[in-house]
């Protein structure tokens, strides 16, 4: 996407590399298209984003829990940058979700919650992205043990998770397997399944 004044930036060097490179561009100088590398939109979903008057847009596409919009294509336009110059310092201070403070998993989770804590909504635009990377797999396991999740996402998953049916934002739900996904933050490891959370003693 070189082609609509874009340029390439590498993120690999180490799990903090995203969240340090949105925190550099986040200028206010300029309208920020985000386009991750195993995403493949058409130009005329850039240009959409570019040409739309909201704050914050983005595509949906699939992800291990669904279809759903992340940071994979998505735009912050310069007057949202301008208005909360502080959202990407406030996102790397982020903690209490099992991830490191600005590692990369879920940096689209934290974003989302920033703008939505500032009173911003998300508007997704129509047309899945597609998406090159296959979805992690879930891992397989055999024992009737469980791990306990909350599904820490402003969406309903659109189809189920894990064989658990689709969660609720803000569910909590158990998985015989591990839930590889930026929005099921792990609540409780391997316990058998159906256990509750010990009674405090006095």
């Amino acid at each position: 996407m070189l082609s609509v004044g874009g340029r390439l930036e590498d993120t690999s060097g180490s799990d903090d590399a995203y969240w340090r490179l949105l925190a550099r561009l986040w200028t206010g100088d300029m309208t920020l298209v985000v386009i991750e590398n195993d995403m493949l939109p058409t130009p005329a979903q850039v240009q959409g984003l570019l040409a739309c008057h909201e704050p914050w847009c983005a595509h949906p596409y699939q992800l291990p829990g669904g279809v759903m919009p992340a940071l994979g294509l998505a735009k912050f336009s310069r007057d949202l940058q301008r208005a909360c110059p502080d959202l990407l310092r406030a996102v790397g201070e982020m903690t209490g979700d099992g991830v490191p403070p600005r590692h990369w998993v879920h940096l689209d989770v934290r974003v989302d919650r920033a703008l939505r804590g500032r009173g911003v909504e998300l508007h997704l635009h129509p047309g899945s992205v597609r998406h090159l990377r296959r979805p992690l797999p879930v891992l397989q396991g055999s024992t009737p043990m469980a791990y306990r999740y909350r599904w820490d996402s402003p969406h309903t998953t659109p189809d189920e998770v894990s064989g658990v049916g689709p969660v609720m934002s803000g569910q909590e739900f158990e998985s015989d397997e591990p839930v590889i996904h930026p929005y099921a933050v792990l609540l409780e490891g391997r316990k058998s399944k159906g256990d509750k959370p010990a009674e405090p003693q006095e």
